[in-house]
């Protein structure tokens, strides 16, 4: 007879508890299943079915069957909840094919017989979500056991089929929570599994009901290439995709905040390049012919080429989950694909999309969310010749889209200002609204080491805008930004004294008064500080009512949600 295992061996010991704990005051009673763990303790489910989760994502097959020989009526699906309500969906997103395999010979059992087990109707379908995290074993599987358990054509509600699921890296197709660690290695052998078993190369995936049909969202090469080698990229096309599909993406879900609405006519190449994939950018140029300057100057319907594409890297994507290390290995990446987009085609360095946005403008727009990384990255577009005197359709170079940052602080890195003020930018510029940058800057109470270094280097403290406001009237009614530890009124008070005195003495012209200078609607500096400090004290006397308050009395809720209940 085999010893019992002590307490502290068994995975399960936080659910080692009386049932009585788990029961409310409810009519009916809600009774708890329960199980004898392996070394004799009693076991408690849970409500939401945790001790099964942990069994299933554990891969424990042996405590999962005796629990359904326990409670074999958990294993019915209910269509109404989300799939990952589903254990069919645990099992298959955490890997565990033994639990996978235990889980659809019970289900077999409560079908009729013949029956093809589709998850479908739940959201999701198995050998997609296998194919997409790259659990190979469960792919192989499933690929042997079709029709039963899956079938290789089949598209999930995201209208994608295996193939594409396996490619779509990054599950930019999906909703749930991106949670795993990809792996070139395991998805690049996932998708050569399902082209020696069918899957069609040059498959797209089909519009949803918000789309024209006729749109198409991706194709397995424009997602393959964001992330994968040489030979899976020569395999698609040699065996049928197109390099030249044109796809149609949200510019929401690229990250692409400030651009509205779908840009369509998008390539394989610009996806590339928009991903920092200099091995796929190589290998699509090879298919097209070392002399084709098409690789690097195509355009999409906004008029932005492959260059436009790669300066937009999104650096900071799931950047938590990322060390420096990696973040510092994108940005080789990046200084890699904007040579390599060079070398093709040197003249595309100062290329203007629709907007009259050069690459640079991207580079230096991005440059906030990316932090001081991505300094490098406009360096070398600037050591390869672009022109930071080149006005957008809204008049502003560059620097503009540097210190416009929609009232953002900006990270106090002169060198980026400096490096643009060498490649032909000027701190007088004006755009459409008449702002110079200096007007920008002063928006955010934050900014005073920017605008102390705009002034020392010649920008105009009373430059007047359109409006007639100078930087001092922007200064006035600026705000802080709330990620600032308290934000309260004598904090902005003193960064505000600050920013105003730098301003009030860095004008061309010399006034005896600047706060008392009227802009057209006849407010002048003074004026609007005194409303804004005003609005700052009564939003202090708020916050201490609201604190004195809750220190009078501070009740607590009770009671807690039911998941799914045992049936």
């Amino acid at each position: 007879m085999p010893v019992p295992s002590s307490d502290s061996e068994s995975p399960y010991l936080e659910f080692v508890q009386a049932p009585e704990g788990r029961i409310e005051d409810e009519d009916p009673p809600y009774i708890p299943m329960t199980m004898t763990d392996q070394n004799g303790s009693v076991l408690c489910e849970t409500e939401n079915f945790d001790l099964l989760r942990k069994i299933i994502c554990r891969d424990d097959v042996t405590t999962l069957k005796k629990y359904l020989a326990i409670a074999p009526q958990v294993i019915e699906e209910v269509d109404e909840l989300p799939c990952y309500y589903s254990f069919f969906y645990i099992a298959v997103s955490s890997g565990s094919l033994g639990a996978l395999k235990v889980l659809l010979d019970q289900y077999s059992t409560v079908v009729t017989p013949g029956t093809r087990l589709s998850f479908k109707q739940r959201g999701f379908l198995l050998l997609n979500e296998a194919a997409r995290r790259a659990h190979i074993d469960i792919v192989q599987f499933l690929l042997d056991n079709q029709p039963s358990f899956a079938d290789i054509q089949e598209r999930d509600p995201q209208g994608c089929t295996a193939i594409l699921a396996a490619a779509d890296f990054y599950s930019s197709r999906y909703k749930e929570a991106f949670d795993w660690q990809p792996s070139v290695e395991r998805s690049t052998a996932v998708m050569e599994l399902l082209l020696d078993r069918g899957s069609c190369a040059s498959d797209v995936v089909l519009a949803d009901a918000g789309h024209k049909q006729s749109t198409i969202p991706d194709t397995v090469l424009t997602l393959a290439v964001q992330w994968a080698g040489s030979g899976i990229i020569k395999r698609l096309i040699d065996e049928g995709a197109d390099i030249d599909a044109k796809v149609t993406k949200d510019s929401f879900h690229l990250g692409l905040y400030n651009q509205d609405g779908d840009i369509h006519e998008v390539r394989a190449i610009h996806m590339a390049s928009f991903h920092a994939n200099p091995v796929a950018i190589d290998t699509l140029h090879s298919y097209r012919g070392a002399n084709n300057l098409d690789t690097a100057s195509v355009r999409d319907s906004r008029g932005s080429i492959p260059l436009h594409w790669a300066a937009r890297n999104q650096l900071r994507k799931q950047a938590h989950t990322v060390s420096r290390s990696e973040l510092q290995e994108r940005v080789h990446n990046i200084l890699t694909t904007i040579n390599l987009l060079l070398d093709m085609d040197p003249a595309t360095v100062n290329d203007q999309d629709i907007a009259g946005n050069t690459p640079l403008h991207y580079a230096v727009h991005y440059f906030l969310e990316n932090g001081k990384l991505y300094t490098a990255i406009f360096k070398v577009l600037c050591q390869r010749g672009a022109d930071a005197s080149i006005y957008n359709s809204s008049r502003q170079t560059p620097l503009f889209n540097l210190l416009d940052p929609d009232g953002l602080y900006i990270p106090d890195d002169t060198e980026a200002i400096s490096i643009l003020l060498a490649s032909g930018a000027t701190v007088n510029d004006t755009d459409n609204a008449g702002n110079t940058v200096l007007h920008h800057a002063a928006r955010n109470l934050r900014n005073a080491s920017v605008i102390l270094f705009l002034l020392n280097e010649g920008a105009d403290g009373t430059a007047q805008n359109m409006k007639q406001n100078t930087p001092l009237h922007i200064a006035a009614s600026a705000e802080s930004m709330p990620n600032v530890p308290s934000n309260r009124a004598y904090e902005k008070v003193n960064a505000q004294n600050r920013i105003l005195s730098q301003l009030a003495t860095g004008g061309e012209i010399e006034l005896l008064d600047p706060m008392s200078m009227s802009n057209s609607e006849g407010k002048t500096p003074r004026q609007l500080l005194n409303a804004k400090r005003e609005k700052w004290n009564e939003i202090d006397r708020q916050l201490d009512q609201q604190q004195e308050s809750m220190g009078r009395g501070m009740g607590r809720g009770i009671g807690r949600g039911r998941g799914r209940g045992m049936r």
